[in-house]
């Protein structure tokens, strides 16, 4: 796909002057965390965190996987964790739902 310059192709986020996948310097990003002081942080670190919080704020594996660009969702699964307490609320909260249907007399066969 050909692109005018300065404009992207929709598929990248970061993109050059050219309008393609922009590169990024790790000396650049490393410094950049230094100065925020995370000394324990790299990029991958960051990638791991967007999936997660992709996750958690609503997008399923499916979807994660094409963000991240996997072509095996096994690779994504080895990016996202759920956290156990937010499992836990979820199954609760339907359980709860459920029950007071059928505690209402709204559920009734």
């Amino acid at each position: 796909m050909s692109t005018v310059r300065g404009e992207t192709n929709g598929e990248t986020v970061f993109a050059n002057k050219a309008g393609e996948r922009r590169g990024y310097s790790a000396i650049a990003i490393r410094k950049a965390f230094r100065r925020a002081g995370l000394y324990d942080c790299t990029i991958h670190t960051l990638r791991h965190t967007h999936a997660t919080r992709l996750v958690q704020n609503g997008l399923t594996i499916q979807e994660v996987k094409a963000v991240l660009g996997h072509t095996d969702i096994r690779t994504t699964m080895r990016y996202v964790h759920l956290e156990q307490a937010v499992v836990t609320r979820k199954a609760r909260d339907i359980v709860n739902a459920l029950n007071a249907v059928n505690f209402t007399g709204d559920g009734r066969a």
